[in-house]
């Protein structure tokens, strides 16, 4: 082979292989936004307090996960329970999401919640106290539904906004 043709293969490799890369990423792109998808409409059905849109974003064994060990594991009903707890005590919740990572059927979210304590909420009744507070979720998708859920929420911050906690220093 001359150098010439050796030059010409080794280019027309480089395009083939710069090619499959770009379309193997395209692919990945386009498998993130669908496994981001039904994670973002869990947030949407949350913010505007939609039961039933979480119902449709929810697989049928969806499974919600403890925040510690000593929590039991829960399911779509107990999720809707702690949906209308919220809804009720703080009925202009709002989750932003601050960033998502999609890694396979997994999406972590990193948020800041925010509203208004205008009804009871954990015991507490309302205060009118404006809260904000971090969380962070995991969820993992699966044909198009959220199949489990992990929730970590930094209620400790948001119970000492509301005066159910001591402010700590």
């Amino acid at each position: 082979m001359t150098i010439s043709t050796q030059s010409r293969a080794i280019a027309k490799l480089g395009a083939m292989t710069i090619m499959a890369s770009a379309l193997s990423t395209s692919v990945a792109i386009a498998d993130d936004a669908a496994t981001l998808a039904p994670v973002e409409k869990f947030y949407q059905a949350f913010n505007s307090q939609d039961p039933a849109m979480l119902g449709e974003v929810l697989a049928p064994d969806f499974v919600v996960h403890g925040t510690s060990p000593s929590l039991p594991d829960g399911d779509a009903a107990a999720l809707g329970q702690a949906f209308q707890a919220f809804a009720t005590g703080v009925p202009d919740l709002n989750y932003d999401i601050l960033s998502t990572h999609v890694s396979g059927d997994y999406v972590t979210v990193r948020g800041t919640v925010t509203g208004t304590h205008s009804g009871p909420l954990f015991g507490m009744p309302a205060t009118g106290t404006e809260v904000e507070f971090g969380a962070i979720d995991i969820h993992r998708v699966e044909d198009g539904q959220v199949a489990e859920s992990w929730h970590v929420e930094d209620f400790a911050t948001m119970l000492r906004q509301i005066g159910a906690l001591p402010s700590g220093n």
